[in-house]
């Protein structure tokens, strides 16, 4: 499941094509925990295939219930991205920065 924020409005109706710049791939159950889907005044949830079609997509792993995997993504956009001289210890918000830079246009548009 992937979560680029509130996307839609009133009557379900999707609004924009995102609201953050921190696109997120995050599960579809953890810890017995149930949500209506498009609840009101709640993130969006987008659904896909596998992780390899969510990556595509230009979203990342989840920080909180996927550290594990975040981990690993960290660790190799850092090895694949070395011209920006960032550390383990580089804020996810700077990737996320450049991330959503590279997934839109001059427009912002995705």
């Amino acid at each position: 499941m992937g979560n680029r924020g509130q996307l839609h409005g009133a009557g379900k109706m999707i609004l924009r094509p995102f609201k953050l710049k921190a696109w997120i791939t995050c599960l579809l159950e953890f810890r017995r925990r149930y949500r209506q889907v498009m609840s009101p005044n709640w993130y969006t949830e987008l659904f896909f295939m596998d992780e390899a079609t969510s990556f595509a997509a230009g979203h990342r792993p989840c920080f909180g219930w996927r550290r594990a995997n975040y981990d690993r993504f960290k660790f190799f956009w850092l090895t694949g991205n070395l011209g920006y001289d960032f550390t383990e210890k580089t804020s996810l918000r700077q990737i996320d920065n450049i991330l959503h830079r590279e997934r839109i246009d001059p427009d912002g548009k995705c």
